[in-house]
């Protein structure tokens, strides 16, 4: 599993507690109806994200998310796109004006 997708099964960890997951290991295709979820644990997750990543989620984020790879795939689009932003600014750094 990549860095980003360890970072965020590890929150997921860290959010539910042992108990919701001990007779299975989470994986990208762990479903959060099968761990028991509730909204707060949701919105939890939401808000650790945001936390690790520095990223501007919204609360609402987490109705599109059905598996742990859904949120990995959200999170992957907004640290893409300032990846992008900062390869930009290197290029445009190398221009004299």
């Amino acid at each position: 599993m990549a860095k980003l997708e360890s970072k965020i099964v590890k929150i997921i960890q860290n959010i539910l507690g042992s108990n919701a997951y001990s007779n299975k290991s989470l994986g990208l295709n762990t479903k959060f109806k099968d761990l028991g979820m509730d909204d707060i644990d949701c919105l939890d997750i939401v808000d650790a994200i945001k936390k690790e990543f520095s990223i501007k989620l919204s609360d609402d984020s987490v109705e599109k998310w059905k598996k742990i790879s859904d949120v990995v795939k959200t999170v992957r689009e907004y640290v893409k796109d300032e990846e992008d932003d900062d390869n930009n600014l290197e290029e445009l750094a190398q221009f004299e004006i």
